[in-house]
């Protein structure tokens, strides 16, 4: 649902290279788009797999100064989400966040980005809010002119107790990107992530967390400020602990968005 904002900042890359005037710039996209998903895990592990659909609607605005030296970049981003289930309305939430980083470009269009923030989600059912900081560093290595490389790593963690506990958790992904013509982009990604909630009472097992993705974008309509764009995405994502056994869920994401 964020896919868009990512594929902007691994542009800026471009335009910190190219522009030696751009002192700041900012950009704002706008996405809305539905949610299916087979073999979802409603509330809790005791219950039973169920086909479930949301809508989601997202809002992301940033800002981004060059430094003098054209190759570094300062962030500030942003965003604002919210999610509608059709049958688990427990599970709606409103979504808020910020984060601030430094990008920087490396010759032969290697690049590093660094962001910190915070997110806070507001559930249908309250006891399910929770507050979270995070840190992540994605690395990008091009590989042909229209195929990247990127890996991430992320560590995330929970200031609030929540229904299922207080909330940690790392993972590491990488994804292959793919521009075969001017309008299209093709990702195909891997993440492996850990995830703990910790209770006062006790100390819930951590689940291992695989997830495998394909998406695509399609620009539909574009000019010198700003572009329509279509983007859909399928996801297989297996959760295992040492106290459930293993589960798996498949989901595809259709959206719209424009940037600007």
């Amino acid at each position: 649902m964020y896919k868009s904002t990512t594929i902007k900042l691994m542009m800026m890359g471009l335009v910190y290279a190219s522009s030696s005037c751009v002192q700041a710039e900012t950009f704002t996209t706008l996405e809305a788009g539905y949610i299916k998903f087979k073999d979802f895990q409603a509330v809790s592990s005791n219950e039973d797999m169920i086909s479930e659909s949301a809508y989601y609607q997202s809002i992301t605005a940033g800002l981004y100064a060059t430094l003098p030296n054209k190759r570094t970049a300062l962030l500030g981003i942003l965003g604002a989400q919210n999610v509608a289930y059709e049958q688990t309305a427990v599970l709606d939430n409103q979504t808020a966040s910020f984060q601030t980083g430094v990008y920087q470009l490396f010759q032969q269009g290697r690049s590093l980005l660094w962001l910190v923030g915070i997110r806070h989600s507001s559930f249908e059912e309250e006891m399910r809010d929770d507050l979270i900081g995070s840190t992540s560093l994605r690395y990008t290595h091009p590989i042909a002119v229209n195929r990247k490389l990127h890996f991430q790593a992320f560590y995330e963690q929970g200031f609030e107790e929540t229904i299922n506990g207080q909330y940690s958790g790392y993972g590491l992904s990488t994804t292959l990107s793919w521009a075969p013509t001017l309008k299209w982009n093709i990702d195909l990604g891997l993440s492996y992530g850990i995830n703990s909630y910790a209770l006062r009472e006790r100390l819930v097992t951590s689940q291992t967390v695989n997830q495998d993705t394909a998406g695509a974008q399609l620009s539909l309509s574009r000019d010198v400020t700003s572009w329509l764009y279509a983007t859909s995405v399928i996801a297989h994502r297996s959760t295992r602990s040492e106290t459930i056994e293993s589960v798996s869920g498949e989901s595809a994401t259709v959206g719209l968005g424009v940037n600007f």
